[in-house]
């Protein structure tokens, strides 16, 4: 199967209290990777 027909991340835009984004990435193995 080709990887690139797969999703197998979700990403996630949370805001803080005072009003900033994180990007939350969660890849296929569970994996959380905060971006911020």
């Amino acid at each position: 199967m080709d990887e690139s027909s797969v999703v197998c991340g979700a990403l996630v835009h949370l805001q803080d209290e005072e009003g900033e984004f994180t990007a939350l990435v969660i890849d296929h193995e569970k994996r959380v990777t905060l971006v911020s």
